[in-house]
């Protein structure tokens, strides 16, 4: 305890030092805030592509136990979809060729009060694999489903794993 009163009075005395370490201070301060920030904005656009990844992820799977469950002979039919990387959106853009430089802009369209990107398309995540369980299936049924799956996602038929449910 003296020891801080002592270095506190050696602060008092000298100005430029208190000066100093009051800058110091700030500028960590400042450090500190600035990376938080950073990795705030990081962390929310990870998370916006994980919801576009999750939420294509659960529009497939829906589908499929739609179709599915329409089967004869297959209830409780429950589907796992595994998807790559996110949703690709490719933008409009135009090329300007100067006496100077190159490059490309994005295009943009006036709707109202709103300016939004020109999407020229959107490329879905790949479907690595699918697991589907259900009662009540038969091998035709599970050799049929198989190929169909194959065919209709464009996945190799290694990748599917049928399996009877409870």
């Amino acid at each position: 305890m003296i020891k801080l009163k002592e270095l506190l009075a050696k602060f008092k005395l000298n100005k430029k030092a208190m000066f100093s370490l009051c800058a110091i201070l700030f500028l960590i301060v400042i450090a500190l805030f600035t990376t938080s920030l950073n990795s705030t904005n990081k962390t929310s656009e990870q998370t916006k592509d994980e919801t576009a990844n999750l939420s294509y992820q659960t529009f497939v799977e829906e589908r499929l136990v739609n179709i599915i469950s329409s089967i004869k002979g297959l209830d409780n039919v429950k589907v796992y979809v595994s998807v790559g990387s996110s949703p690709e959106i490719v933008y409009a853009t135009d090329k300007n060729i100067d006496s100077t430089k190159t490059g490309e802009t994005t295009v943009f369209s006036k709707n109202s009060s709103q300016t939004t990107p020109v999407i020229i398309s959107e490329k879905y995540p790949e479907i690595l694999g699918v697991l589907i369980v259900a009662k009540g299936l038969t091998q035709k049924i599970n050799l049929d489903l198989t190929n169909s799956l194959s065919l209709v996602l464009n996945v190799p038929i290694s990748c599917i794993q049928i399996l009877e449910g409870k």
